[in-house]
């Protein structure tokens, strides 16, 4: 299961995908649940520098990780007007950051299990089965 989110702060992500008959605790629900039941769980979390990597965002999403045990993270680049966004969620601060070369290498450090990448691997992959990828 992937998800797409924009922010790990409920309060980000519902003035952007105005969701329709469900609430931002339903995706950690739902990542929860997957899990559960032994099933793979990744978020297509879109990057906006500056707010991903702000402090509040990086401790959120530190929390969203381990609430749900996610298994990866597809990075993505939130190529977006930055003064449509920001307005389009309220946000004339974004805090102090990190970087997001510094928080990928936290987020590494701090759970090293979890997958980083931009594409969803194949089920070889998820199985931990390596060896599919050199086999042709």
């Amino acid at each position: 299961m992937r998800v797409s989110i924009n922010s790990a702060r409920e309060s980000i992500y519902t003035p952007y995908y105005r969701p329709n008959n469900y609430v931002f605790a339903d995706l950690i629900e739902s990542l929860k649940i997957v899990r559960s039941y032994g099933g793979w769980t990744s978020l297509n979390y879109f990057v906006f520098p500056g707010m991903t990597d702000s402090v509040e965002e990086y401790e959120a999403l530190r929390s969203l990780i381990r609430e749900t045990d996610l298994c990866m993270i597809q990075w993505r680049n939130f190529n977006i007007d930055p003064d449509w966004y920001l307005g389009k969620i309220g946000v004339t601060e974004t805090g102090d950051f990190i970087g997001v070369k510094q928080m990928l290498s936290l987020i590494k450090e701090e759970f090293p299990n979890l997958k980083f990448g931009y594409f969803n691997p194949s089920m070889e992959r998820i199985k931990g089965n390596f060896e599919e990828d050199f086999a042709h």
